[in-house]
C-alpha cells in the first residue's frame, strides 16, 4: 500500500504544475518590473524596464509618477523600456509600479522615494572680511591696553600736525619787522611833538 502512494502523489503534483502553468498569463509577477535607480528623489526621472510583455508596448503606472509612462521596445529588442518623472510632493516611502502589457498581461515592481536632505549652510570665512562691510582707512584712537592704536602711526600723525622750524623762523621775522616799524613810527611822532 505504501509503494502505491508514491506514483499517485507524483501524478497529482504533475497535474497541479500543469494547471498553474496555464493560468500565469494575467497574474501579477512581483519583481518583473525593474526601476532604476531603485531610490529616487522627488522631481527626478527613473527608467522602467520589463521583459514580461510579449507585445511592442506597455503602460506603467505608479502613485509616485507625475503621469503614466509608455514603454516601447528597447535597443536589445528583448524588453520594453521607458521613463517616468517622480512627483515633487512624493513622500519618502516605497511605491509599487504596475505595468499593463499590450497583450493584456501585467507585471509589477517597486522602488523607493528618498526626500531631499538640505545640506549645511555655507559658513563665512572668518579670515576674509565682507567686501560690503565698512573698513577703517586710518588707525582708530583708543585707550590703553591691547585696543590702543599703533604707536608709530600716532607719532607720525602728531609729527605731521606740528609746525615746522621754518614756520617758527617766519613768524619771528614777521614779529621783528613789526617791532621795528612800530619803533620807527614812535620816533617820528616824538620828533614832531618837540617841534
Amino acid at each position: 500500500m505504501r509503494r502505491a502512494r508514491v506514483p499517485l502523489l507524483t501524478v497529482s503534483a504533475a497535474i497541479v504544475v500543469a494547471a498553474c502553468s496555464s493560468c500565469g498569463g494575467n497574474a501579477f509577477a512581483a519583481g518583473d518590473v525593474i526601476v532604476s535607480p531603485s531610490q529616487a528623489r522627488p522631481g527626478s526621472k527613473v527608467e522602467i524596464r520589463t521583459s514580461k510583455c510579449q507585445g511592442t508596448w506597455a503602460i506603467a503606472r505608479s502613485e509616485a509618477f507625475v503621469a503614466e509612462a509608455r514603454l516601447a521596445k528597447a535597443q536589445d529588442n528583448r524588453a520594453l523600456w521607458g521613463e517616468a518623472q517622480i512627483r515633487n510632493d512624493a513622500q519618502s516611502r516605497q511605491y509599487e509600479v504596475r505595468v499593463r502589457c499590450e497583450d493584456g498581461g501585467q507585471a509589477t515592481g517597486s522602488f523607493s522615494v528618498v526626500a531631499h536632505h538640505p545640506g549645511p549652510k555655507p559658513q563665512p570665512d572668518p579670515w576674509r572680511p565682507d567686501p560690503w562691510s565698512p573698513q577703517p582707512w586710518r588707525p582708530v584712537h583708543a585707550g590703553g591696553g591691547g585696543t590702543a592704536a599703533d604707536k608709530n602711526a600716532d607719532t607720525t600723525t602728531l609729527a605731521d600736525e606740528r609746525p615746522s622750524a621754518a614756520g617758527y623762523a617766519d613768524d619771528l621775522a614777521l614779529a621783528a619787522g613789526l617791532a621795528t616799524l612800530l619803533g620807527f613810527a614812535g620816533h617820528r611822532l616824538r620828533r614832531r611833538g618837540r617841534r
